[in-house]
């Protein structure tokens, strides 16, 4: 079911300091938004996000896997209260495009 690890996401409560640290011990540049700042790695993307409530830490983890509804099906089995899959399509920083399905979890089934 999963094939790999996706995405990163990480609270700070100072999205440029954590961007401006992140910068130096990875040795590259992020892409920085309103309210996030996205490191691309080779196989991993690091996502900071600003924090509205002041919290720190991880905020989530997205992994890639194979058969959305097949995953979707088995979410369901283990009470993790998942939303349907959606379908989405993106140009990742090296121009190549993406595309699959993505599924959330509600927050309170995940730990």
């Amino acid at each position: 079911m999963i094939t790999a690890l996706d995405t990163i996401r990480i609270k700070v409560s100072d999205l440029q300091a954590g961007a401006e640290a992140t910068e130096r011990l990875l040795a590259r540049a992020g892409t920085m938004g309103e309210e996030n700042a996205t490191f691309r790695l080779d196989n991993v993307s690091l996502e900071l996000l600003a924090s509205d409530d002041g919290t720190e830490g991880l905020a989530g983890l997205a992994f890639e896997i194979a058969g959305a509804d097949a995953a979707f099906r088995t979410l369901e089995r283990r009470a993790l209260d998942p939303r349907p899959p959606v379908a989405f399509a993106e140009t990742d920083v090296t121009g190549r495009l993406r595309d699959g399905h993505y599924i959330e979890l509600a927050e309170g089934a995940t730990y």
